[in-house]
């Protein structure tokens, strides 16, 4: 199994009234790979990962979209500030499965 995924995506808010989630699309070769091989290991098909966005580093989880076909990521408030990252913008990010 891949263990280290580098994507480059636009970030996007989730829909809704209230959003305040933004997220990234995991859409790589060799995802389904890995949504196979960590099926029913985690709740909500999530997998945990070891992102890093520029200069900073941190542990979260990747999430199953069955509407999209592929795991979406959310990136954290605190990182989106420190990277000065907004909605629409392009980001490149390492994702290390732990």
């Amino acid at each position: 199994m891949k263990k280290s995924l580098k994507i480059k995506e636009k970030v996007w808010i989730w829909p809704g009234e209230n959003a305040n989630w933004f997220f990234v699309y995991v859409d790589v070769p060799g995802v389904l790979k890995i949504r196979e091989e960590t099926k029913g290991k985690r709740g909500f098909g999530s997998v945990r990962v070891k992102a890093t966005l520029g200069k900073t580093i941190w542990e979260s989880s990747m999430f199953w979209s069955k509407k999209d076909n592929c795991y979406i990521f959310p990136l954290k408030a605190q990182v989106r500030k420190k990277e000065g990252v907004m909605d629409g913008d392009e980001v490149e990010i390492r994702l290390n499965l732990i």
